[in-house]
């Protein structure tokens, strides 16, 4: 159990958020142990841990989602909450929460989506709706994030991180005071050049003293913004550490288990570059504007770009989401106006888009997830043999590190990176030329994102081309051979990664 005050926040002498001896199991499986946190005011802090570790079954219980099988006490502002409180019961309590998905209303004006919540429009007379009032309201609430927009502004034209900071506004609008603001993964769609717009704008909601309880797989970002961060592992609040006073090592070797953990793998060895096995000439769609670009055998080549500047949108050109308005595809040497997803499938193209529910199937199992992709290798005659699927399904699990290390289990019941585990292993199955990943480590934590490494290392070796489609830039230096970014519509600029840094790539992507 962590010490209730750290030395640098020793004068807050009520947390703002408390909980001892919390326990939870689903179907006899233990997702939380015994875990105690505390969070003073005004403090930052981070949360940490691999997929699966527990923090999500963690937030689910804080927002009332679920309740602990044993809990000795969960407070907040000083107060106890009875046990199986409600979602209404935490928010009126003063916690605020901020999923990934930020639940906001596109079309409609940043004021009416501040109003979506459990406060609702301010009312006058015979209950009307008070549009003065709720439009002071919304000017408050956008002071507190330190947001200078007209409130009646669609959110369709706000950037990416502006979005999120009306999210959070909404959250805390809720109550007079805040006394924890939950942030689950805020970044993770957010370009680069948004990040450090947020980051500034949490650090001057948590100068008004409300705690924030930030979770993320981006060490940059725990580094950059927290004061402490928490460890998880398999349930168990492992340890709680001063940021400035630990490393990205120590961390990982915390989540891992690891003594002496391993440095994540920096770019590859430049490869040798086999026949070209994919090309794009002159392609324009509605965003993409006269792209070209090849890919070789034995190569990895990254696509990166701030969100929206196109690099996204090659993967579904390719195969064959998306149809080109001019240029061609070429595919060994014979050129195509336009692909279909049969087509791309018969030249072993394989492609894991950005949002797994366009990648598997939820609530089928692990096995079937595994073997959709080709039947053959697993029918006799017009029969599907069971022994068959298990045993592929089994080498999936194993080449991959799939946890729990179970085949029949559903797979919206594995973590975001195991599911990305098993949909990544069913493609690896089918031995596909030129492999087309669109974000495959969104949501991903460190363990889990060396284990996709590792996976596509073995397959470039191996003579598979890849193409690597990533908003992070780092990520972008780290696994590719050769980058691309892209700015507008445009391929900017193509390199071999040796020759360049992840500020480079911030230049080109931001237009500079």
């Amino acid at each position: 159990m962590e010490a209730e005050m750290s030395p640098r926040h020793a004068g807050s002498r009520t947390p703002a958020f408390h909980v001892e001896g919390l326990s939870k199991s689903f179907g006899g499986t233990l997702a939380l142990a015994d875990v105690g946190l505390t969070i003073d005011r005004g403090e930052i802090r981070g949360l940490a841990g691999a997929n699966g570790s527990g923090k999500s079954t963690l937030v689910k219980i804080m927002a009332g989602y679920h309740h602990a099988d044993r809990v000795a006490r969960l407070g907040v502002g000083g107060r106890d909450l009875p046990e199986g409180f409600s979602p209404s019961a935490i928010q009126a309590a003063g916690v605020g929460f901020v999923h990934q998905d930020l639940a906001l209303v596109e079309q409609s004006s940043i004021e009416d989506n501040l109003a979506f919540g459990p406060r609702g429009f301010a009312r006058g007379f015979g209950g009307r709706i008070d549009w003065r009032r709720q439009r002071a309201r919304a000017v408050e609430a956008l002071a507190r994030v330190n947001l200078q927009v007209d409130p009646q502004l669609p959110v369709s034209a706000l950037a990416p991180a502006e979005r999120t900071l009306v999210a959070i506004a909404r959250a805390m609008s809720q109550f007079d005071h805040a006394h924890l603001l939950v942030l689950d993964e805020p970044t993770a769609r957010l370009p680069h050049a948004d990040v450090d717009l947020l980051l500034e704008r949490l650090r001057h909601v948590a100068s008004g003293g409300t705690a924030i309880l930030y979770i993320t797989h981006r060490m940059n970002e725990l580094f950059a913004l927290t004061d402490r961060v928490t460890v998880f592992k398999d349930g168990r609040n492992v340890a709680t550490v001063e940021t400035g006073a630990t490393s990205v090592e120590e961390l990982t070797g915390l989540m891992t288990g690891e003594r002496e953990p391993q440095r994540e793998a920096g770019r590859f060895a430049e490869s040798r570059l086999g026949k070209p096995v994919a090309a794009l000439r002159g392609i324009s769609t509605g965003r993409l504007r006269d792209v070209s670009l090849s890919v070789g055998e034995g190569e990895i080549l990254a696509l990166t770009g701030m969100i929206g500047s196109g690099a996204e949108d090659c993967g579904d050109v390719i195969y064959g989401l998306t149809t080109p308005l001019s240029g061609e595809i070429v595919l060994d040497g014979r050129s195509n106006a336009s692909m279909t997803i049969a087509s791309a499938r018969a030249a072993g193209i394989a492609y894991l888009p950005s949002d797994r529910g366009r990648a598997g199937f939820a609530e089928s199992s692990v096995a079937e997830n595994v073997v959709i992709a080709d039947f053959q290798p697993v029918t006799r005659g017009p029969m599907v043999d069971g022994d068959a699927v298990r045993r592929d399904a089994w080498s999936v699990i194993r080449d991959m590190g799939v946890v729990p290390a179970d085949p029949e289990r559903g797979l919206r019941a594995l973590s975001g990176g195991n599911q990305q585990k098993v949909l990544f292993g069913k493609w690896l199955r089918v031995s596909p030329r030129l492999m087309v990943l669109n974000e495959p480590t969104y949501g991903v934590d460190v363990i889990s994102r060396r284990e996709l490494f590792a996976g596509i290392r073995r397959a470039r070796d191996e003579g598979m081309a890849v193409i690597w489609i990533t908003t992070d830039l780092e990520e972008a230096v780290a696994i590719s051979d050769r980058v691309g970014v892209f700015f507008q519509g445009r391929l900017r600029t193509i390199s071999k990664t040796s020759e360049v840094s992840a500020l480079d790539l911030n230049r080109a992507a931001t237009g500079l």
